[in-house]
């Protein structure tokens, strides 16, 4: 299971900021968070990325440098060292796009730890860990329906950054 999940975007004065993250409590090696987003921003690598550095394992999405006013972001999953980064690869793809068009939001919070929540189960049931039945399948769609769903102020798609 991660430790984390955390939104980076850019700042032209300052450069890569983090802004929110779940949990709000957990200490995160801010270098090499910033490590990860210089990294891929460097590259020129949109999209998913893994990246192990010191004593943090990362698996991001990076959204590509900024292009017509759209500015820069990465949702970064902080995970053990024990774990393997390319597993988050779908699911990260699938959520990083409504995570930051509706950075915005006012439940963004609790958006976010349901984000963490979703990515957190939906790795463990994809890789045979625990099973998809009951109480578990019913949290997880409902969580994944609100994270994919369209609202009227939302109507930018992953591909659009």
């Amino acid at each position: 299971m991660p430790k984390g999940i955390v939104i980076l975007h850019w700042d032209d004065a300052t450069g890569p900021v983090i802004g929110e993250h779940f949990p709000e409590d957990r200490f995160y090696n801010e270098g090499n968070l910033i490590t990860s987003f210089s990294s891929a921003a460097m590259a020129g690598t949109t999209g998913f990325q893994t990246l192990r550095i010191g004593n943090s394992n990362i698996a991001s999405f990076y959204t590509g440098m900024a292009v017509r006013g759209r500015p820069q972001y990465m949702v970064a999953v902080v995970l053990r060292q024990d774990e393997t980064g390319e597993k988050y690869k779908e699911s990260l793809e699938k959520i990083s796009g409504k995570l930051i068009s509706r950075r915005n939001q006012e439940s963004y919070k609790q958006l976010l730890a349901d984000a963490f929540k979703w990515i957190s189960y939906r790795v463990r049931v994809d890789s045979g860990e625990i099973k998809n039945t009951g109480s578990i399948k019913k949290e997880l769609d409902a969580i994944e329906k609100e994270l994919l769903s369209q609202s009227a102020k939302d109507t930018t798609k992953p591909s659009a950054y």
